[in-house]
């Protein structure tokens, strides 16, 4: 070849070289999905090999002098190996050792303009690929070690310190890619074992003392991340087959990964076919998930500052949706079993969401906006759904569902609200909603069917709720200020409806028995209702109350079959007793005026 042909050569071969480590050709829109497009990959291989002989033959021919103390250590046993090394332009103690056993093998080492490198490729078996590309960095680390067959590994790292970057492969057809490329003190770590894994781990522009490291025990697995910024930590751990990792390179098409400072993230995938995809933006984030059995599906995103997650799945085709913005808020969610689904979104500071599923077919959803707000959910037993929101400041909601088939609703806006719900049975139904500021509410039901529907707007009502056996239903509505009420209901198919307007009206009372009707209705101040069943059981009995005014006073009591009560008291001043025993009893009284 003549040398203006050769110089031309290498020119043309250097400037793909430059078009290839550019750090915007290595997106998504650049190249799309490469596991759909594996001649990508291919492609970059041939030309890091195409730099890498244009690089030789530039050594050879340029007049510059060598870099000195460079070492290079080659051991090829079998036929159609190939080796090619460059370590060039001022460069001081590199060293590169290549060990080849087989058939067919290639292996490409290139250090250039850096000082105390080290390079190590050793493959045995067949059609393996290895490739380690070290330019404008000092005391750089990278080992490429492959044994199976079809393999190939590239590790670039470009404009880097003190960084150290370890792939191994051990299996068929395994894919390992790291890109660290410029920053400070990166170390990232891919192992895999198995057949047909993929994995590709970049550490991208500004980082600095990241780390990354990703094991693969099974078949099929795949992983994709990518950390940027500083003081980043990713560690990732999959066993079983066909589990997926998915974060953003320029290999997947999902926008994640870790972006900022200060970002951790700890991944354990045991079983078969499960799935993450996540990213993690901002600062101080922290994200840990556990993913244990087959199928499970879960998609975490954090942004703002100082999150945190702990995320567990264990059973089949669970799915979980976390979501974090703000400073300072912390998820946990615990999914066992099969078939459970949740939903977490928070945005704002100091959040607290804690969400436990054990069985099959739950659903939770938690939505958490504004400051300091804590929600905490568990559901134990088969298809039961929680719907919780708060928005506002200082709120708290703790849902406990043990059971089948049960629902909780749970809405709390303003500050200061306070809601807890207790279901222990079979399709119970909980719609709680609070508007306002110091409210509380305890809702309790145990049984069959039960219905409790509970409104509260102002501020500072107090409301608690009971329901124990079949098929009752208390709804209750308070507007005003300082208005309670404390109910309970044991028996089946009875009905309580309460309605507060004004301030400080109290409802006290309990029903025992079947069948029994308490309508309620409070209007203006200081009214106080006392309704309950004494000393045994009502059947079919029904009470009917209204009073408006101010210092009205009501005390009813019924026991037997069948009684039937109207008071209606308005003006003020007023007081009413009754006391029923017996069977088919009937009392009507009016006081005061409309």
């Amino acid at each position: 070849m003549e040398m203006k042909t050769l110089l031309r050569f290498i020119k043309k071969v250097m400037a793909c070289k430059q078009w290839l480590f550019r750090p915007d050709m290595h997106r998504p829109h650049q190249f799309g999905n490469t596991t759909k497009n594996p001649s990508i990959i291919q492609w970059r291989i041939t030309m890091i090999r195409l730099t890498a002989v244009a690089s030789a033959i530039l050594l050879a021919t340029s007049a510059q002098a060598a870099s000195d103390n460079n070492s290079a250590n080659v051991d090829q046993n079998g036929s159609d190996h190939t080796t090619i090394i460059t370590q060039v332009y001022e460069a001081n103690d590199n060293s590169a050792v290549v060990n080849q056993a087989g058939s067919r093998s290639r292996a490409v080492v290139i250090q250039q303009s850096a000082s105390n490198n080290n390079a190590n490729i050793d493959q045995d078996g067949e059609s393996n690929n290895g490739d380690i590309v070290q330019t404008s960095a000092i005391n750089n680390g990278a080992s490429v070690n492959q044994n199976g067959a079809s393999n190939s590994g590239s590790i670039s790292q470009t404009n880097q310190n003190d960084s150290n970057a370890t792939a191994t492969t051990v299996g068929d057809n395994n894919l390992n890619t790291i890109h660290q490329w410029d920053g400070a003190e990166n170390t990232a770590t891919a192992s895999q074992t198995g057949n047909n894994n993929d994995l590709h781990l970049d550490q991208y522009n500004g980082t600095y003392n990241s780390v990354g490291t990703v094991t693969q025990l099974g078949d099929g697995n795949t992983s994709h991340t990518q950390q940027e910024g500083s003081d980043l930590n990713l560690q990732a751990t999959q066993t079983g087959d066909q589990n997926r990792i998915y974060s953003s390179t320029w290999q997947d098409t999902y926008s994640g990964g870790q972006l900022g400072r200060d970002q951790q993230a700890l991944i354990t995938q045991t079983g078969n076919e499960n799935e993450l995809r996540f990213k993690q933006e901002g600062n101080l984030q922290n994200l840990t998930v556990s993913q244990t059995g087959n199928s499970n599906d879960m998609l975490a995103e954090q942004s703002g500052s100082a999150n945190d997650a702990t995320l567990s799945q264990n059973g089949v085709q669970n799915n979980a949706t976390v979501n974090q913005s703000g400073t300072n808020a912390e998820a946990i969610t615990n999914q066992i079993g099969n078939n459970n689904a949740l939903n977490l979104q928070q945005s704002g500071d100091l959040m607290l969401a804690d969400v436990n599923q054990t069985g099959d077919l739950n659903t939770a959803g938690v939505t958490q906006d504004g400051v300091n707000n804590t929600a905490v959910t568990n559901q134990i037993g088969n298809q039961n759904a929680v719907t919780s929101s708060q928005n506002g400041t200082d709120q708290t909601a703790s849902l406990t569902q043990y059971g089948n088939l049960n629902s909780v609703t749970a809405t709390q806006t303003g500050e200061r609200n306070a809601a807890i719900s207790f279901q222990d049975g079979d399709a119970n139904l909980i719609t709680l909603d609070q508007a306002g500021n110091d409210h509380s509410a305890r809702i309790t039901q145990t049984g069959l069917n039960n219905e409790a529907d509970l409104g509260q707007g102002g501020s500072t009502q107090s409301a608690i709720l009971a329901q124990s056996g079949s098929d009752n239903l208390a709804t209750v509505t308070q507007a005003g200020n300082d208005n309670s009420v404390d109910y309970s209901q044991a028996g089946d198919t009875n009905t309580a409806n309460i309605d507060q307007t004004g301030s400080e009206n109290i409802m006290t009372g309990y029903t025992v028995g079947d069948d029994n009707l308490v309508n309620v209705s409070q209007s203006g101040e200081l009214n106080e209702a006392v309704v309950h069943s004494w000393p045994g059981a009502s059947f079919e009995s029904e009470v009917a109350l209204t009073q408006s005014g101010f210092s009205n006073f009501a005390h009813l009591d019924q026991a037997g079959t069948g009684h039937l009560v109207t008071a209606t008291q308005n003006d003020s001043s007023n007081y009413i007793y009754s006391l029923q025993q017996g069977s088919d009893n009937t009392a009507t009284i009016n006081q005061g005026s409309n």
